[in-house]
């Protein structure tokens, strides 16, 4: 089980992967939709918008919309019958009508591009209404936390095995996530996973069945790739998993079976036994797991690409330690008081000081604005290290492309950073500044890429393996040895079938939809040679209809000739 100590704000529940222990996480800020807005309109149903095309594009998703001297109205319903990625919709404001597109999707990946080539009205002219913004949550605490965005608020690869779903009251909320190892969980993820594979083998005997006395099928009877798919599933779930040690690499050998009906059954008794004896390798079978020797290397997640390791391990190996960017002013000490009022903008964040305020109050009016600025502030001496009076700004994410920028309104005095602007790669003339950095390392010997501390392998059996790699020197880090449980192998499976283009399902699609157009071809060519046997026929009846009038009229000449012809009697 998973508890978090700001339950209210920010809740926590665990699966069957989570690994016992406390994790701090920090939300520095919740995901937006995008949203663009129209200028003014006096009406919404009059103004015609003119007529040509309206593009919008989402995450790599484009819709064309044909218009045809639409009005507000008009391209609102246009819009949101187009299957685009938005919702349409007008607010209206004193009497003004304004055109809202917003995003269905939360974060970067949804923002929107429109595209207006209209001409004969009064095209609506957008814009940015709302910025898109991922939600950016920060992992741990102190000198190794790592900042982390995701595209939405129900966060499942933050903490292995832990989903975290958040609030905008999450915003500014630090809380700790305590995972207790329990028995009772691991049981009822079993039973559940048993329990969501029947329900798949069920529908797939729906969708494949034949009743003998009435005739009737399934959507997909006959489909051999639907039985392959079940096939490929119930072998998964019985097969020897990879990486693990005998006696606990099978499903079989913590009670899972196949029953005589087709399904899966568990016996409880042996499950029981199970997980008492080792509850982690019995969460280790099902789940899909990273386990470090070194305690400066973390599991964060893989990809279907990634292979399991063999018990070795993989090796980890960095040439640089990742950094983060800092700025020391180091011109003088920063006063015990300040003198004059003082406006800060840091990263483009203001802060505001003023006079008589204490060097405690500046350090924590600038921690103040940090969610938003991304820089702490601290006292080191004055090469930015230890203890001391010096200002230092600190970035608060590793990273060469991290960044720490300031400026003042004084340009003397005060916290002593001036009116110019000074950077951690240019810190001006007496200060003292460090860039930041990139892990640089190997996974398994071969090229990883590295984003401030995390470092993922990028070819080779740990491609997609992805590391959090909190030690601040290089080295060699020891092994990470991976495995994909039953789970992380259905997961892998089920990938492979659900994937877009070259998947299983998108195959048999594939398939059905060729099928359906040969028939469809099938159909018109038939419908073509009906109609054209159709007007053979009709031309036939003609000429036999006209060929019968001549004969009519031959025949009543003929008679009116005979008619006609003098009669001679014999006498």
């Amino acid at each position: 089980m998973a508890a978090a100590s700001t339950e209210s704000t920010i809740t926590a529940s665990a699966g069957a992967s989570a690994v016992a222990g406390q994790y701090t996480v920090t939300v520095d800020a919740l995901a937006t939709n995008h949203q663009l807005i129209s200028q003014a309109y006096t009406d919404q149903d009059t103004t015609s918008i003119g007529s040509g095309t309206y593009t919008i594009a989402v995450n790599g998703t484009t819709t064309e919309i044909a218009v045809n001297e639409l009005t507000l109205t008009g391209l609102r319903d246009a819009i949101n019958g187009s299957g685009a990625d938005v919702s349409a919709f007008i607010v209206e404001n004193d009497g003004a009508y304004h055109l809202v597109l917003s995003a269905k999707t939360a974060g970067t990946d949804g923002a929107i591009t429109v595209t207006p080539v209209l001409a004969g009205g009064t095209a609506p002219a957008m814009v940015e209404l709302q910025a898109a913004a991922d939600t950016r949550v920060t992992l741990g605490s102190g000198a190794n936390a790592i900042t982390l965005t995701r595209d939405g608020t129900t966060l499942t690869d933050v903490i292995p095995g832990i989903t975290l779903t958040l609030s905008s009251a999450s915003v500014g909320k630090t809380a700790t996530i305590t995972v207790s190892g329990s028995n009772a969980d691991v049981r009822t993820g079993v039973s559940a996973f048993v329990t969501q594979v029947n329900a798949f083998l069920d529908a797939v005997t729906q969708l494949s069945s034949y009743n003998a006395d009435t005739g009737e099928t399934g959507v997909l009877f006959g489909n051999s790739r639907l039985q392959q798919i079940k096939g490929e599933l119930l072998t998964t779930i019985t097969a020897q998993v990879g990486g693990l040690a005998t006696g606990m690499n099978s499903a079989v050998q913590v009670g899972i079976r196949l029953g005589t009906d087709g399904k899966l059954a568990y016996d409880n008794t042996v499950l029981e036994a199970a997980v008492n004896e080792d509850r982690e390798r019995v969460v280790r079978l099902f789940s899909t797991m990273g386990i470090a020797t070194s305690p400066y290397v973390s599991y964060l997640s893989s990809t279907s690409e990634t292979q399991v390791s063999d018990a070795a391990g993989y090796t980890v190996q960095t040439t640089q330690a990742a950094d983060r960017a800092r700025l020391t002013i180091a011109g003088g000490e920063l006063p015990e008081t300040l003198a004059d009022d003082e406006t800060l903008t840091l990263n483009n964040q203001t802060v505001t000081l003023t006079a008589g305020m204490t060097r405690s109050q500046v350090i924590a009016a600038i921690n103040a604005t940090s969610a938003d600025s991304r820089i702490t502030a601290t006292l080191t001496g004055a090469d930015g290290t230890g203890t001391g009076n010096y200002l230092t700004l600190t970035q608060a994410d590793y990273g060469a492309t991290e960044y720490v920028k300031a400026v003042s309104t004084l340009a003397a005095g005060g916290t002593g950073i001036g009116t110019t602007l000074v950077t951690a790669g240019n810190p001006g003339a007496g200060n003292v500044g460090r860039v930041g950095k990139d892990v640089v390392g190997t996974i398994n010997g071969q090229a990883a890429t590295g984003v401030g501390q995390v470092l993922t392998g990028s070819e080779g059996a740990a491609k997609g393996l992805m590391l959090q790699v909190s030690a601040t020197a290089p080295g060699d880090l020891g092994t990470v040895t991976f495995t994909r449980g039953v789970g992380g192998v259905i997961d892998r499976l089920l990938e492979y079938v659900t994937r877009a283009g070259d998947g299983a399902i998108s195959n048999v699609q594939t398939t059905l939809d060729a099928n359906i157009l040969s028939l469809d071809d099938a159909i018109t060519r038939g419908e073509a040679s009906v109609t054209r046997e159709v007007a053979r026929l009709r031309m036939q009846f003609n000429a036999m209809e006209t060929a019968l009038s001549t004969y009519k009229n031959q025949s009543s000449q003929l008679a009116n000739l005979i008619a006609g012809l003098p009669t001679y009697s014999l006498g």
